[in-house]
């Protein structure tokens, strides 16, 4: 079924499913609460699942009833986080800036500064927008994006950040408009910042 973008209330965020459940199991599995409409999965650089989504559903009543019903529901022998999704939804590349110049990174630690992160994206171009994630009560949801003015400076800080420490976790960074991660080396922030 092709896609069809809605408002978030139409959507729910959901993690810690198997790397090996199908998005058609969860179709089925989400339509115990409403008709979905799409499932979104996420993927790594080899295509393979990272265990992440959004479902869309016909109606804001059938994302509600998700986050009510469905999280820590057993899932392929795991319990699924299911939440509100708190990030719009809508076509790749309708945000800020040019499209193929957008990173998207995730796995920062919640406790990273916004001004901290935007500070290593700085080093690589100029920033024309970055859009650090946060919920409803201002905490950090460890993701966000990051646009540059050209794509090849999007190309640097891919090549520079993905996989490198900020403090203890392992971030990663891709383009919008790709799914699949650019996959990185594990090195250490310090390295990064010794080398700019």
């Amino acid at each position: 079924m092709a896609r069809t973008y809605k408002p978030r209330e139409f959507t729910v965020f959901f993690s810690n499913v198997p790397y090996t459940t199908s998005a058609g199991y969860l179709r089925k599995t989400f339509s115990k609460v409403g008709d979905v409409e799409y499932i979104e999965l996420f993927t790594n650089s080899g295509g393979r699942s990272i265990g992440a989504g959004i479902a869309t559903f016909a109606s804001s009543e059938s994302a509600k009833r998700a986050v009510s019903e469905m999280d820590g529901e057993e899932v392929d022998g795991r319990p699924i986080a299911v939440k509100e999704n708190e990030r719009e939804t809508q076509p790749k590349g309708q945000g800020k800036g040019n499209p193929a110049a957008r990173v998207f990174f995730n796995g920062v630690p919640y406790t990273t500064t916004e001004g901290f992160l935007r500070t290593k994206f700085e080093g690589h171009g100029k920033i024309v927008d970055f859009d650090f994630w946060r919920r409803p009560d201002g905490s950090s949801q460890g993701m966000g994006t990051c646009c540059y003015s050209e794509p090849s400076e999007a190309d640097a800080a891919i090549a520079a950040l993905s996989g490198a420490e900020v403090t203890v976790e392992a971030s990663w960074c891709r383009r919008t408009t790709n799914l699949k991660c650019q996959p990185g080396k594990q090195k250490r922030m310090q390295e990064k910042i010794a080398k700019a």
